[in-house]
């Protein structure tokens, strides 16, 4: 049978795998990487003592580890030091050797062994440990069949530490059948901790029907544990299987094969169980949290906060299971944060429960412990000790951080000591609050920190700053404290002097959220001294980040200047995010208002310009235009107020831009009513409001076919006809009133026109132009009456109440509609305004080409007193 124990034929890995098998759990191997990586560990110091005193200093440990009454860790250790010792080993193993042969004291014997089993093989153990004495073979074979269990045991694993055929021996023990069978048990029993196939191929010796049966299942057992296997509980069907599959399959291999294959087995049954664990976990969270869903529908059926309490205590109080205590701390957190519960007397027995778990064993309870004063900070202020004791023994990070949170909540200037300890904490999520309660106490008021304290933060976040090249957050947490210190002005120079580096070197990080909170601390350090920073040499306006570009623009409203009108115009036209670009708008509009009227009066006039260009404008320009007029309109009232004189043309560019932006709004009663602000005014001359007059009736008889409309603009008509301009304004008035003429829909507006704005003026008229004004009211007089006669010959019959109106309107004689008469008595009144406007032909004939003279005649007798129309001859 080949031997187990054959160091010299396998490569140094195989050792260290071997390694893996030497125990029962396959543990070891971490010791001896601890070996590897931490030799400091392992290393015994020398002795005072020179050379010549190394017996004296043996006999010493020798004697503590017999010692009975000695603590037992002591004399552990006096044990692992002799078989350790640098200077004689020889001597101090063979003292070891000596006390397992000695025939007392068992309790020494078993500390031998143990410190056997934990001794580090001298392969991977530091530099100087000496390979173990063959003198221990025989005293740990005695010691393995001795009477007592607990030395068996541990004999049998400190056998697995000895090499020069251990292996063999335990084969042959365990297969004499002369020896006893505690003897051959205690042998399996050794043989099961060895490494290797030949412990195996021993053991599948010992499977033989003519074995005892305690022997065959002993060793069964002990290879279903090799093999990782379950255990046998039909030793005929497991020994079957093992001779029939695995047998021949371990006799093929060689040592490292073996030791893979063994390696693999275990990975499958480990990964196995971790699936049965797993499972049973999910089954356990899973009623767990029905349990804790039914808790808080209980919870949330409560109405009376005393209730409430009452059950949370009962799932806190004395409640062993973690999981619920953090559900009843979760409850409290979430109801603590009701404004309602905050100024209720409740509060105050809120954080008297709490308190006391600040300190509980479970991290996620002392977290929302914390947390929940965090809430109650009004009620909870008298804790802040508390959570200050709390904080200086606390090594949860996320504990750490609640902790910190709701310190910084508090304000509470104590904890900045603690604070400044935890900002040098290599965890992030512990540097990062430190940094934010930093800053917040060294930010609060009235009472404050010293300006040495101050400094002393100033200069740790600074220090800390590099340190965090990849966490954002951190970086993040640490700007915000520097600009909390920024941003008090008896610190300003301060924070200059310390941040100025890190925060110009923040301006290019790769992050958005670092770059935008240092254009703020920036303006908060060097004010107005900060704007070429953020525009020279590179435009931080044009940086990737609305966040980034919105900061800058924030610095440029809190410190304007003119010259960044020019600059804010032309981000303007490239920026596609609505919301910088309003803002662009709001700071080229606060960074106008400061300047005198004339300079904004220019810009309205420049942008106004390209607002008329070929091309046409864009959307952002326009709205500017229209942002710019508004602030020269909030400055021409401040003049007004102030009884500052200031030329017409200002207003005259404010109104019209009211009443045209007015009119895309779709909002032409308030267009009209702003030209006529315009008619109002005294500067200018009449052909310019001419011009104006004209817009409005353009307005009136363009956007909607509005009477209310045709009303506001009949003065400006009235004005007109008595002006150059009047042959334009009823030549706009007579194409309205033809193109409203040509479909049944718009007709009711061009009788609207002619009643409105020609029948009242009219009579001001020249004769020829009241001729052809009344061969217009005749055409749609008529066009009405036949549009009624349709209306009544359909079903049902029904004329337009608001079209009989406007026949009388038109004509005096067709004021007596029986509009409550029957269907034929109506219609003959239709029949009957026919014929009052047409008693010699169903048509209206055009007027005949004539000189001035003849018209002038005919037009003369045409008109009578009553506005009633007489066809002209």
């Amino acid at each position: 049978m080949p031997c187990p124990n054959h160091y010299s034929r396998v490569s140094y890995h195989q050792r260290c795998l071997q390694g893996i098998h030497r125990s029962r759990d396959r543990l070891v191997l971490l010791a001896c990487l601890g070996a590897i990586f931490c030799p400091a560990l392992f290393a015994q110091p020398a002795p005072d003592d020179p050379a010549g005193g190394a017996i004296p200093a043996i006999q010493a440990m020798v004697k503590t580890l017999l010692t009975e009454t000695v603590d037992s860790s002591l004399r552990q250790a006096q044990a692992k030091a002799l078989l350790q010792y640098p200077q004689q080993a020889e001597e101090a193993q063979q003292a070891l050797i000596d006390i397992l042969n000695g025939e007392n004291n068992l309790s020494a014997k078993i500390i031998v062994c143990r410190a056997i089993v934990n001794r580090p093989d001298p392969l991977l153990a530091p530099q100087g440990l000496s390979e173990l004495s063959p003198g221990f073979i025989d005293p740990l074979f005695a010691a393995l069949i001795s009477d007592q269990p607990e030395l068996s045991a541990v004999a049998a694993q400190a056998l697995t530490k000895c090499r020069d055929g251990v292996g063999q021996r335990l084969a042959t023990m365990a297969q004499d059948i002369t020896q006893s069978q505690s003897h051959r048990l205690a042998a399996i029993m050794a043989l099961e901790l060895l490494t290797g196939k030949g412990p195996v191929l021993a053991l599948a010796e010992l499977l033989d029907e003519s074995q005892p049966e305690p022997i065959r299942r002993r060793a069964a057992q002990a290879l279903a544990n090799m093999l990782y296997s379950q255990p046998p509980a039909d030793l005929d069907g497991f020994i079957r299987e093992f001779l029939l599959r695995h047998l021949p399959l371990i006799r093929s291999m060689d040592d490292e094969s073996f030791l893979h294959w063994q390696v693999n087995r275990l990975k499958q049954k480990l990964n196995a169980a971790q699936t049965q664990i797993e499972q049973v976990q999910q089954q356990s969270l899973l009623w767990l949290k029905r349990y804790q869903d039914r808790l808080t529908a209980e919870f949330n059926g409560l109405a009376q906060p005393a209730d409430r309490l009452n059950l949370v205590r009962k799932n806190l109080v004395d409640q062993t299971n973690e999981y619920l205590r953090v559900w009843a701390m979760e409850r409290i957190k979430d109801w603590s944060a009701l404004e309602t519960v905050q100024s209720s007397p409740v509060a105050a027995e809120i954080v008297e429960l709490v308190k006391p778990y600040l300190a509980d064993p479970h991290g996620p309870v002392r977290q929302l412990a914390a947390a929940t004063l965090g809430s109650l900070v009004e009620n909870a202020r008298p804790t802040a000790p508390l959570l200050l004791e709390q904080l200086s023994r606390e090594t949860n990070p996320a504990v750490q951080a609640a902790l910190l949170q709701t310190l910084s909540t508090m304000e509470y200037l104590p904890a900045a000591d603690s604070a400044l300890q935890l900002l040098d904490a290599s965890n992030p999520l512990v540097a990062g609050p430190a940094a934010r309660t930093l800053g917040r106490l060294c930010a609060t008021q009235p009472v404050a920190l010293s300006a040495e304290k101050v400094e002393q933060i100033a200069q740790a976040l600074g220090r800390r700053y590099p340190e965090f090249p990849d966490r954002v957050d951190v970086r993040l947490d640490l700007l915000l404290a520097m600009r909390k210190i920024a941003g008090q002005a008896k610190y300003r120079d301060l924070a200059g002097r310390l941040f100025s580096a890190i925060l110009t070197g923040a301006l290019g990080d790769p992050s958005e959220r670092i770059r935008s909170e240092a254009v703020y601390a920036l303006a908060d350090v060097y004010q107005e001294k900060a704007i070429p920073q953020l525009l020279q040499p590179k435009n931080l306006l044009d940086d990737t980040d609305t966040a980034v570009r919105l900061a800058v623009l924030g610095a440029l409203q809190s410190y304007p200047d003119k010259a960044q009108l020019p600059i804010l115009r032309q981000r303007l036209e490239r920026e596609d995010n609505s919301e910088v670009a309003n803002q662009i708008r709001s700071t080229f509009a606060k960074i106008l208002a400061g300047q005198p009227l004339e300079t904004i009066y220019q810009w309205c006039l420049d942008l106004q310009k390209n607002n008329g260009a070929a091309n046409g404008v864009s959307e952002p320009q326009r709205l500017l235009l229209d942002r710019t007029v508004a602030v020269l309109a909030e400055k021409l009232n401040q003049a007004k107020t102030a009884n500052l004189a200031y030329p017409a043309t200002y207003e005259v560019l404010v109104l019209t831009h009211q009443a045209e932006s007015a009119l895309k709004a779709n909002q032409p009663a308030q267009a009209i009513i702003l030209y006529q602000g315009l008619l109002g005014l005294k500067e200018p001359d009449e052909n310019q409001k001419d011009a104006w007059r004209l817009r409005i009736l353009e307005i009136a008889l363009q956007t909607s076919q509005d009477a209310a409309l045709l009303s506001q603009s009949r003065s400006a008509v009235q004005a007109l006809l008595k002006r150059p301009a009047a042959p334009l304004a009823l030549k706009t008035i007579a194409q309205a009133v033809d193109h409203h003429q040509q479909t049944e829909e718009t007709l009711l507006f061009a009788a609207q026109i002619l009643t409105t704005l020609i029948l009242p003026l009219q009579v001001e008229m020249a004769p020829e132009l009241q001729n052809e004004w009344n061969q217009r009211r005749l055409a749609v007089a008529l066009q009405l009456i036949e549009t009624q006669e349709r209306l009544l010959s359909a079903t049902p019959a029904k004329e337009n109440p608001q079209a009989i109106a406007l026949l009388a309107k038109l004509d005096g004689r067709l004021n007596d509609y029986p509009a409550n008469e029957p269907l034929e008595i109506r219609k003959a009144a239709l029949a009957r305004f026919r014929q009052i406007l047409q008693p010699s032909s169903p048509e209206v004939r055009p007027v005949p080409p004539a000189d001035a003279n003849s018209l002038s005649v005919r037009l003369q007798s045409a008109a009578t007193p009553d506005g009633a129309i007489r066809p002209v001859p």
